[in-house]
Order: structure tokens, then sequence, then C-alpha cells
């Protein structure tokens, strides 16, 4: 296979990052008109169905996204990415 043109490792790190980000986000773009562009495993279809029924069952058990995002952060501060 010959090298290609463009070699991303000449990128800095952010560079990359920055790239990987516009990449998933042209995806999740892409889903959000045709979602079959993204397959669900067996595994994952159960296991949105289950998180489906658990917030039917009690739907005050949800966490809005700022806090979870918010909690998510302060673990990752105090080195505590396991609660």
């Amino acid at each position: 296979m010959s090298e290609p043109g463009f070699t991303y490792r000449r990128l800095t790190v952010n560079e990359r990052l920055r790239r990987v980000g516009d990449i998933s986000d042209s995806i999740a773009e892409e889903a959000q008109t045709d979602p079959s562009i993204l397959p669900l495993t067996d595994a994952h279809r159960a296991e949105l169905d289950r998180r489906r029924a658990e917030h039917q069952r009690d739907p005050g058990s949800a966490v809005p996204w700022d806090e979870a995002i918010a909690r998510i952060r302060g673990r990752l501060r105090h080195g505590r990415g396991d609660r």
C-alpha cells in the first residue's frame, strides 16, 4: 500500500483532535437525516430498549445532560472515574 499524500501524524495533537471532532460531528449530522447509516448491533438495541423501559418505569431518575457532564468533569478532576 502506498503512502498517502496527506499524513495526519504531521499535525499537532490538537489539530488531529479537532479533525476527529469534525468527522464525528459530520457523521452525527448525517445520522440525523438517515439513521440507517449507523446500524445498531443486537446488543446495542437491547441496551437501548432496557434503558428506555427503565426510564418509563421511573422518569424521575433521569439526570439532565448539563448535570451529568458536570458530574463527569468533577470526577475526572478529582481522579474518581469509577463513581
